[in-house]
């Protein structure tokens, strides 16, 4: 059985999309991501230290997606994907970034890109 961390609604603005303005003025997103790995032995020792400490995950993802433009949420997702499983000892992630307001007229709700990735750094 693998333990999870998931952290909800991490809200951060991007320079993110296809249009230059977006780009350049950045757009709101959210995102969501879910840790798989061990938590028994902070669940035992009750110590920050053991543990994946979430409000640095949060710094990641907010810093990863503040930073050089892109063009595209899939991109995004990656890069910010990538961050995690290098800085934390995780088996692997499911991350959902969601751009809340595209500018598209039809979409009233967002759009979500939601990947899978497997830690294939060595462990030990």
């Amino acid at each position: 059985m693998t333990d999870r961390l998931t952290l909800h609604h991490i809200d951060f603005t991007a320079p993110c999309g296809v249009f230059p303005e977006e780009r350049v003025h950045g757009m709101a997103y959210r995102a969501d991501v879910t840790l798989f790995m061990d938590t028994s032995v902070p669940g035992h020792s009750d110590k920050l230290e053991d543990a994946v400490n979430y409000a640095e995950v949060a710094r990641q993802v907010v810093e990863v997606a503040s930073g050089e433009p892109r063009m595209l949420v899939e991109r995004l997702a990656e890069d910010i994907s990538r961050r995690l499983l290098e800085r934390f000892p995780v088996a692997a992630l499911e991350l959902s970034v969601t751009k809340l307001a595209p500018p598209v007229p039809e979409i009233g709700g967002g759009v979500t890109v939601t990947i899978s990735r497997q830690n294939t750094r060595p462990r030990g």
